[in-house]
């Protein structure tokens, strides 16, 4: 077993540990361009978004399978890389759904 942080380095260079963490970025992306464009100018807020919202839902679901098989890979073989990179898409998904929440959207 390798030591701690280079262990961390090369897994998170796998498809499965940084999907979701680009995934999760690109939800939160969304949603401040759409704070920016739509809520700062005062523009009336659609009643549903449709499109954008679809998308960052899909693109919050879609991340669990990645994050499924990520666990399943590498639990077994580095447990503590595998819950600090497990730990930070959780934090990245949180962080995508604090302002819609907290705006209520």
């Amino acid at each position: 077993m390798q030591p701690y942080p280079s262990s961390v380095l090369s897994l998170v260079r796998k498809p499965s540990a940084f999907f979701p963490l680009i995934m999760s970025l690109c939800g939160l992306a969304m949603v401040v361009v759409f704070l920016l464009f739509v809520v700062v100018p005062q523009t009336p807020v659609p009643h549903d978004e449709r499109l954008p919202a679809r998308i960052f839902q899909l693109l919050l679901v879609g991340q669990l399978p990645f994050m499924a098989v990520f666990a399943l890979r590498w639990f077994r073989q580095d447990v503590r890389a595998g819950a600090t990179i497990l730990g930070l898409q959780l934090l990245a998904i949180v962080l995508a759904l604090m302002p819609p929440v907290l705006l209520g959207f």
